[in-house]
């Protein structure tokens, strides 16, 4: 019964070592570096145009709150 666990332990090791492995990782890493379109946060500023992010609105003190929206 000790030597069934220690293979199943094993079998374990080798495979959560080959899903950590690097090789099977995206090498595209332009994603990450390319320019995206800018927006305001939650209690960000938003005056001289700048835009609130997705669900939010520009409140009345000119910071990017909730809208209500979902």
């Amino acid at each position: 019964m000790n030597s069934k666990i220690s293979i199943l332990c094993f079998l374990i090791c080798i495979i959560a070592a080959i899903y950590a492995s690097p090789y099977n990782l995206p090498e595209d890493h332009s994603l990450s570096r390319a320019k995206r379109d800018t927006c305001r946060y939650l209690f960000g500023w938003c005056g001289n145009g700048e835009k609130c992010c997705p669900h939010l609105g520009c409140g009345g003190m000119l910071f990017c709150v909730w809208d209500g929206k979902v």
